[in-house]
């Protein structure tokens, strides 16, 4: 298991932070428990898609709630460079 997966994996079943920074190049902050982890989206359509794929199945289902600041930016980001409209099935606070 990857660092990323071994991160998001301790923030399973609990409520996630999550913020995007930057304006040319995006950074996804997720904070969920006592963890934070800060990455650089990817600008391809194959490495975004791992990204999210991964962070997906953590933190995108109907028990969790994101918080989220500024996260219109990485619905943009992620049709932009990957062409799809991200469906959450969280509950999204922004």
């Amino acid at each position: 298991m990857g660092d990323l997966a071994e991160a998001l994996e301790e923030m399973t079943e609990q409520n996630v932070f999550v913020g995007v920074e930057g304006t040319s190049t995006k950074t996804l902050i997720l904070i969920g428990g006592n963890k934070r982890l800060e990455m650089k989206l990817a600008t391809t359509r194959r490495q975004l898609a791992e990204q999210v794929g991964e962070i997906d199945f953590y933190i995108n289902n109907p028990s969790t709630v994101v918080i989220g600041w500024n996260i219109k930016n990485l619905f943009s980001h992620l049709l932009k460079y990957t062409g799809i409209v991200y469906d959450i099935e969280s509950s999204l606070l922004d």
